[in-house]
């Protein structure tokens, strides 16, 4: 292709998972494992409430505080308030874009970024308070998720690509139907540039120990810095 031919590299080492969508569908019905059913009827029985949150209202902010939250838990950076500042305003012109949450007594406890077109929709970004896990809204919100975009009209659900080895991930992904198909990431390295080190397993693990540790402050310099870096 025209991009190896200018020196980037096509990595083929990641999976995307992918979830086909039927018209007037009954997604709670599908579900065929039962540590799931179990799991949406413990959060039914919590009050949980979904929503679609709107672009003027405030909750973005708050979905934003539990996003650094989420990241520092996973021990990798964050991206800064003012990209999803611009995902909140995006206009006509592309994917539109869809907050979707689920609350307790009116606080927010899981929430989710698609990106859709007329017949995808793609997850794109998540988070979650690590308290609130016991209700299983991270469960509840999926499930909510694709009735809604069952209910819009979509056919296809994109949970995202992972890498290979994220086992604890894909088997979240493969309890709601999906199936697997190759993703395949372009990169570009400088040849020789110490802008560009090889990441070792040392360094990854040392990385995520610093963000576990690092408080919320400094996640939100750090993505400001990264801002300016990328």
């Amino acid at each position: 292709s025209q991009w190896v031919e200018l020196g980037g590299q096509i990595l083929p080492h990641r999976i995307t998972s992918i979830r086909a969508l039927h018209p007037g569908e009954d997604i709670r019905k599908s579900l065929r494992v039962q540590s799931l059913q179990r799991a949406l009827r413990r959060a039914e029985k919590s009050n949980l409430r979904f929503r679609e949150i709107t672009k003027v209202s405030g909750s973005w902010a708050k979905f934003y505080e539990m996003f650094l939250h989420t990241r520092r838990r996973l021990g990798v950076p964050a991206y800064p308030w003012a990209f999803f500042k611009a995902l909140k305003q995006h206009g006509a012109g592309g994917p539109s874009v869809h907050l979707l949450a689920v609350e307790q007594d009116n606080r927010i406890l899981a929430g989710l970024v698609l990106l859709c077109t007329e017949e995808l929709a793609l997850y794109s970004f998540g988070a979650s308070y690590t308290n609130s896990l016991k209700l299983r809204p991270n469960d509840f919100l999926f499930w909510k998720a694709l009735q809604w975009c069952v209910d819009r009209g979509l056919q296809r659900f994109d949970f995202g690509a992972d890498n290979c080895n994220q086992k604890g991930l894909l088997r979240f992904k493969r309890k709601w139907g999906t199936e697997t198909v190759p993703a395949y990431e372009a990169v570009w390295r400088f040849k020789g540039s110490e802008l560009c080190p090889t990441i070792t397993a040392s360094d990854s693990r040392i990385s995520r120990w610093l963000h576990r540790k690092a408080p919320l402050c400094t996640l939100r310099l750090e993505s400001k810095l990264i801002r300016w870096l990328i």
